[in-house]
């Protein structure tokens, strides 16, 4: 399942940059949001570590806040790149699920370098409904 190139988006903050931003959406008993994407260094000079991820689902007030994404850890080689959300067995890796409808999704990527520099990426996307060519749970 890929989402539609037409909603696809790129952020850049520092020497980390999010492609390909898209946030599908699962409507089954309730609401699933998937946010995909790939990470890249852009320097080429130094590794990068993402600490942590935070998520917020747009337009539900206080119900958007999503608790940190557990045990998120991800190093990226100096100019190099890696998934965002990649597939584990078959399935993405982490969503959010929710009983309310949000419009979008807003990731907040907290990152350092190796030389101990830290920064953060922010990206909005609007969640995407999506037929799946296999038999999504």
């Amino acid at each position: 399942m890929n989402p539609d190139s037409n909603w696809l988006q790129s952020f850049v903050a520092g020497p980390l940059e999010l492609s390909d931003f898209a946030v599908i959406l699962i409507e089954s008993s309730g609401f699933r949001y998937i946010p995909t994407g790939r990470l890249r260094e852009t320097t080429g000079t130094s590794r990068i570590t993402v600490a942590s991820l935070d998520l917020h689902l747009n337009g539900i007030g206080a119900l958007g806040n999503v608790p940190p994404v557990p045990f998120f850890h991800m190093t990226i080689p100096a100019g190099g790149s890696v998934d965002l959300n990649p597939l584990v067995y078959g399935d993405y890796s982490f969503e959010v699920s929710s009983t309310t409808y949000a419009t979008s999704l807003i990731i907040s990527v907290h990152f350092f370098d190796d030389a101990g520099r830290a920064g953060m990426l922010t990206a909005t996307a609007v969640a995407s409904s999506q037929s799946s060519s296999v038999g999504y749970r």
